[in-house]
């Protein structure tokens, strides 16, 4: 949870930093401790320790008497506003349904109603926006007022959380996304509790591209939805709900990648895979997890890994030198491997084959002892690369007229018993056949994995041998030659 606290320091930055030119909707603190005091004595029947008592170790939850009156004022010019509001709404949409007032608008009526009133916004927006959005302002700025004088004020900061939320939709519809952050920030001072809101500025933030900060935002929404299950005051203790979490953490994660911030990667994932709910997910944050860390604590390593392959198809030259830069700071093994692995791949394209092969031969000997590997197809992908590189520069080698060169290469190839050991065995037979006696030295070697050839390559081994033992007259073995040849359907 070491995570979950730093986030927690990190969205003071989140919910306190801002456009410079934008007013920020947010309710401030309960007035300083040098103004009058709450209450006084004398007060008729109250004994003086008990005023004292209350004026002193209370002073944070009431204000004073014209304080709370002021703040009451204010609130009630918010709602006038409001109600000319309605009023324009109504005019073209009917009546809205009455807002009950409480403290947890989170209830099913609260929602229809307030679907209502964002739909009439909506639908007024092309008519009247210009007034509509004076007046949802108006009423805010009277409400936040209505704070100032008294934050305990309950009808106030209902009121105003339904207006940031009306318009925060309105804005969003006009992609205006720097004030719907603004709406968002100030919903948030009110109901910081509540986890699909964390979720929502997490996505504007992403949306404005503030990668890291919308990270945090994501991370701070799953803490607020595991908090609904860790603090809800029910008998029984809840199951987390895996299914948001795990959402809310893959999508840090990703935002995370985009922000470059490899710590937060790493922490979105492990929850991830804790989150799972079932085995794809958890299969999914695995794969992630181990791509992040693909050369340890250093994520910006596997970044710069991956740019340099995607370059790699239109500037090959480029990709490598930087492989071969990037390998000198690299720690993990594995990494090494892979990294070597695509010079490799490199070197061939740019014709460098000497190169590739050498680099290629030494990757091999490496991966066979190596504790870990890039990933788990890696041995197999390397048998197969420079076996289908060795039978490549084999072949070009008899066709230069190197057929002794040719010869070894082609050796070298069945060395790996990879899918390329069939045709280079074939090739070498072909190459020897001038000299039956030599060539007879490859039958047990062919045989050996016969069955592992195709029926083509079957037919073309036994086809090739049978008329080696023709040549050189022995009849008894060409028949037998024959015969398994027949046996095999073309």
């Amino acid at each position: 949870m070491a995570m979950l606290r730093s986030v927690a320091l990190i969205l003071v930055v989140i919910l306190g930093a801002g456009c410079s030119t934008s007013r920020e909707a947010v309710v401030p603190p309960p007035p300083a401790p040098t103004e009058a005091p709450i209450v006084s004595p004398p007060l008729a029947g109250v004994d003086s320790l008990v005023v004292h008592e209350v004026a002193t170790a209370f002073d944070s939850t009431f204000v004073a008497a014209p304080r709370e009156q002021a703040g009451e004022a204010r609130f009630l010019e918010g709602r006038q506003v409001q109600q000319r509001l309605d009023s324009l709404l109504q005019q073209r949409h009917g009546a809205a349904p009455r807002h009950r007032s409480t403290t947890e608008p989170d209830t099913a009526a609260y929602e229809a109603a307030q679907r209502t009133v964002l739909d009439a916004v909506q639908a007024q927006a092309q008519q009247d926006s210009a007034r509509a959005l004076t007046l949802l302002g108006d009423a805010q700025r009277l409400y936040e007022a209505a704070l100032q004088h008294n934050p305990t004020h309950e009808e106030a900061r209902y009121q105003l959380a339904r207006l940031y939320r009306i318009q925060a939709e309105q804005y969003r519809d006009q992609q205006r996304w720097e004030t719907v952050l603004q709406m968002l920030r100030g919903l948030l001072t009110l109901h910081a509790d509540q986890h699909v809101l964390w979720a929502e500025l997490a996505a504007v933030l992403d949306t404005l591209r503030q990668h890291e900060s919308s990270g945090m935002a994501w991370m701070q929404a799953a803490a607020v939805a595991l908090d609904d299950a860790q603090l809800a005051f029910v008998d029984s203790t809840l199951a987390p709900d895996s299914l948001t979490l795990f959402r809310y953490y893959q999508r840090a994660y990703q935002v995370l990648v985009q922000a470059r911030h490899g710590a937060g990667v790493r922490e979105a994932l492990t929850h991830a895979i804790h989150y799972a709910a079932d085995s794809a997910q958890h299969a999914y944050a695995i794969g992630e997890l181990t791509w992040a860390t693909w050369d340890g604590d250093r994520f910006v390593h596997r970044l710069r890994f991956d740019s340099l392959l995607t370059r790699a198809t239109d500037h090959p030259q480029d990709a490598r030198r930087g492989l071969t830069t990037l390998l000198a700071h690299l720690e993990q093994h594995a990494a090494t491997l892979e990294a070597n692995y695509n010079v490799a791949i490199l070197s061939w394209q740019l014709q460098e084959h000497d190169r590739a092969l050498d680099t290629l031969q030494g990757l091999w000997h490496q991966a066979k002892d190596a504790v870990s590997l890039p990933y788990e197809a890696f041995q197999e992908d390397l048998r197969e690369t420079y076996a289908s590189l060795l039978f490549q520069r084999g072949l070009q080698h008899r066709q230069d007229g190197a057929s002794a060169k040719a010869f070894t290469y082609l050796l070298m190839v069945t060395e790996l018993d990879s899918r390329h050991t069939g045709p280079a065995y074939l090739e070498a037979l072909r190459l020897t056949r001038s000299n039956p006696d030599q060539a007879r030295q490859l039958q047990p070697r062919i045989e050996a994995v016969f069955d592992r050839l195709t029926p083509q390559q079957q037919r073309a081994y036994l086809s090739l041998m049978g008329n080696l033992y023709r040549r050189i007259g022995d009849r008894t073995q060409a028949k037998a030659f024959l015969e398994r040849f027949q046996a095999i359907p073309n």
